[in-house]
């Protein structure tokens, strides 16, 4: 099922009308944006922009990004709905940990074979390895040679010097009217959700981003169960509930 789920998402395709619609709503918003050159991946070119110092880091739902090279991944954990950051540095950190035997400092080439011996969209996992044995075990085991195409694909970019065009807004939420009207009279979202979202945009985020744990604390079982906590709006204000 999770090979399959990661062919779909290779062969999928957005249309010209998908497209658009994007663009269009990045505009209203002021949000800068810019296109994947043809041949490379979005989350490919995400990375580069952050290794390039044009942004600060990459946005996924997917750890690719990791062993594209982006040295910051900010993630939604699905689990308990708040933002991780993964960062080269700390998983360097967690290699040399486990591996107190290694001569030489751990590197992204070495962060790039973990990721494909733990598995990615372009090649399958190492069966039968576990994420803290992948730590310790990563240099002595062999790679297919589809995990060993995989490393090249994330490494296309390392000495790559690719002309890319940022379209740029410097005003967030310059044109509200305009977004209502197109989202409400073109594409028939409902106007007091349209309206609600744009508030809740404007509004300062007070969440804060979350360093990521190390693997062995990460898994679904370690994970802690919160208490749900009680809230009403009054007048667009959360108030908690005893």
């Amino acid at each position: 099922e999770d090979r399959v789920n990661s062919l779909e998402k290779r062969v999928f395709q957005a249309s010209k009308e998908m497209i658009n619609d994007v663009v269009t709503l990045l505009q209203l918003m002021g949000i800068a944006y810019t296109f994947a050159p043809a041949g490379y991946e979005g989350e490919e070119i995400a990375s580069y922009l952050v290794k390039q110092g044009l942004a600060a880091a990459v946005y996924s739902g997917d750890t690719d990004p990791i062993a594209f090279g982006s040295p910051i991944l900010i993630r939604l954990n699905v689990r308990d709905k708040k933002l991780y950051e993964y960062t080269h540095s700390n998983i360097l950190e967690q290699i040399k940990d486990a591996n107190d035997s290694l001569h030489i400092p751990p590197n992204l080439k070495d962060i790039r074979k973990i990721c494909v011996m733990a598995g990615t969209d372009f090649c399958e996992k190492t069966p039968r390895l576990g994420p803290k044995t992948i730590l310790k075990k990563f240099h002595e085991i062999e790679l297919t040679e589809c995990q060993k195409k995989a490393i090249e694909t994330f490494s296309k970019t390392d000495v790559q010097d690719l002309q890319i065009e940022i379209f740029n807004q410097t005003t967030p939420l310059e044109h509200e009217e305009n977004i209502i009207t197109w989202l409400v009279e073109q594409k028939g979202f409902s106007k007091i959700r349209v309206e609600a979202a744009i508030q809740k945009a404007k509004a300062p985020k007070a969440k804060a981003v979350r360093t990521a744990k190390k693997a062995e604390k990460t898994s679904k079982a370690s994970s802690p169960k919160k208490a749900v906590k009680k809230f009403k709006i009054i007048k667009g204000k959360r108030i908690e509930l005893e």
